[in-house]
């Protein structure tokens, strides 16, 4: 009996380890830029979970019965880009699948602008119960959430100009060989014409 617990417990342990490697391993080699949206991403989904306001020493967040459903939106949307972020394969997929040619950047950029959107309906939302009761407090949850968000949009406009140098780069890296190879045909072409000319071909025919 006790092996057999082992032999499960020892399973469960490998398989943690797995996932813990293969999470660490792709965070690595994520791009520095989205590594601080990746942070970001984290530091939002924590703020979640803290107060957001209290109304008459009461604390509310943002699943409370007033935000329920935009909190719960914001949730899912988040942990839906954390996973994008984390798998290129289903992230290719989904591109091929709804035939999207652009790259991973800007999708990236319009998928945390909605998000900044959602944040900022919630803020919205919060900040008109101001005028139904005057004993409502902020807290610093939001300010954290959309810091996250205003960061994360700044990892990916970081991330949109470093992947258009890289393929700039790339084309004049490739311009460059190409202008080189016509280069060097154009001077064996030359060498070849280049001889001594034939003095019978130069005869005049009289």
């Amino acid at each position: 009996m006790n092996y057999q617990v082992n032999s499960k417990y020892r399973k469960l342990r490998h398989k943690i380890q797995f996932v813990i490697s293969g999470i660490t391993f792709k965070f690595l080699h994520l791009p520095p830029a989205y590594r601080i949206a990746l942070f970001s991403q984290v530091t939002i989904l924590i703020s979640l979970y803290f107060p957001w306001f209290s109304i008459k020493g009461i604390s509310y967040g943002i699943f409370s019965r007033f935000l329920w459903w935009l909190g719960t939106l914001l949730i899912l949307w988040t942990v839906f880009l954390v996973f994008l972020m984390f798998s290129f394969r289903k992230k290719e997929h989904l591109k091929q699948r709804f035939g999207i040619g652009v790259s991973d950047a800007i999708i990236f950029i319009f998928f945390w602008s909605l998000q900044f959107f959602l944040l900022f309906l919630a803020l919205q939302f919060l900040h008109s119960f101001s005028f139904f009761d005057k004993d409502i407090i902020f807290y610093t949850a939001p300010v954290f959430a959309i810091c996250g968000s205003l960061f994360t949009l700044w990892s990916g406009i970081i991330a949109y100009r470093s992947s258009r140098r890289e393929i700039l780069h790339s084309l004049y890296v490739e311009n460059d060989a190409l202008s080189q190879e016509e280069l060097d045909e154009y001077k064996e072409i030359l060498s070849k014409n280049s001889g001594t000319p034939d003095k019978k071909n130069m005869a005049l025919p009289i």
